[in-house]
């Protein structure tokens, strides 16, 4: 459709060092849930240059907005954190009976700050905060086969934050603070990926 809306629920598991207690190894694992509203908007529906081939040079603006919410029994703070995504979308062929859809995206995404330990270091032995924000650029091939959609694709991501740490320093002759901040923290990555859609009305189960 030429525009679309749709909720969409993820949740996806993490783990952090402990980093809270000087002198403690281990880890915390932990599932972060979150909560957005995707939307598409056509600018152009493309051209098409044979007959059953369709949607060549298709344009669609994208944009996303959510919450993610982290658990704060686990050493970060209380509460959500916002998330908002813009892009576009490069048709570059649609599917079809026969065809598959291929398609190019590049989006901006920003996350909210976060805080991991105790800022003040009353009750932790140190703290990060962060926000993240990352250009992703994706490339797709999917096929929907007796309502079960397949799509592989490969993406690049360039990520960038912010970053507040601190640390209570016991090599001292009396605990102090050591306090650190580093902006424009970048780092990239390479990715493959895949994934399988069943659909019920407008109900989508995906695994990724």
């Amino acid at each position: 459709p030429r525009v679309s809306v749709a909720g969409r629920v993820t949740a996806a598991r993490a783990r952090v060092p402990n980093v809270l207690e000087l002198g403690h190894r281990g880890d915390f694992s932990f599932f972060i849930p979150s909560l957005n509203v995707d939307a598409a908007l056509g600018v152009t529906q493309g051209f098409s240059p044979f007959p059953t081939v369709g949607g060549v040079g298709s344009l669609d603006l994208i944009g996303s907005a959510g919450f993610v919410f982290l658990p704060g029994g686990s050493g970060w703070d209380d509460g959500s954190v916002f998330s908002i995504g813009i892009g576009t979308r490069l048709g570059i062929l649609r599917e079809s009976f026969v065809l598959p859809g291929i398609s190019a995206s590049l989006m901006y995404r920003r996350t909210g700050s976060a805080t991991f330990g105790d800022r003040s270091l009353d009750s932790d032995d140190a703290f990060v905060d962060l926000g993240i924000s990352n250009w992703s650029l994706r490339g797709a091939v999917g096929k929907r086969i007796l309502g079960v959609s397949l799509t592989a694709g490969a993406g690049y991501d360039w990520y960038s934050s912010d970053v507040d740490w601190g640390f209570v320093n016991p090599s001292t002759a009396g605990p102090s603070v050591i306090e650190v901040s580093y902006d424009g923290f970048d780092q990239s990555r390479a990715m493959l990926f895949g994934n399988i859609t069943y659909t019920f009305l407008v109900l989508h189960l995906v695994g990724e």
